[in-house]
């Protein structure tokens, strides 16, 4: 897979994608699995948090934020265990990414089960799997 310059920008994705119910959130983002209309591929729309109490600009920069990590893992496309970053766009007025959909646990949930993690061996094999990803 080739690096791309930039994201595409598809304005609402839900005249590309049927959205799912939400399977995850973060600190940052909900995720939701979707499928692409026209092919049937399944894939998963990272949002923006949703709008509470902030300002509009602080969540016109939540939304950068999240492009800005979009744009990171464009850098790291090729990598197995990276998700490929497919379009960007909105998603019910947040900001959003599609990218490949990765079947399995959440990271967070993984370790959530595993603390607290007390066993030198795991980590060391974890923090040695990343550096493989990393390394590639």
């Amino acid at each position: 897979m080739g690096h791309l310059e930039e994201i595409e920008e598809i304005g609402n994705i839900e005249k590309r994608y049927e959205v799912l119910g939400m399977t995850g959130d973060g600190g940052q983002g909900d995720l939701y699995p979707a499928h692409e209309f026209r092919t049937g591929r399944r894939v998963a729309v990272k949002t923006q948090k949703a709008r509470t109490v902030g300002t509009s600009s602080a969540h016109r920069s939540a939304g950068g934020h999240l492009l800005e990590e979009g744009n990171r893992m464009l850098k790291l496309t090729g990598i197995d265990e990276i998700p490929e970053i497919f379009a960007s766009g909105t998603y019910r007025n947040r900001r959003c990414l599609v990218m490949e959909y990765i079947d399995g646990p959440q990271l967070r949930d993984s370790w959530a089960e595993a603390k607290p993690v007390r066993d030198p061996e795991t980590v060391a094999s974890v923090i040695g799997q990343l550096c493989e990803i990393l390394q590639r």
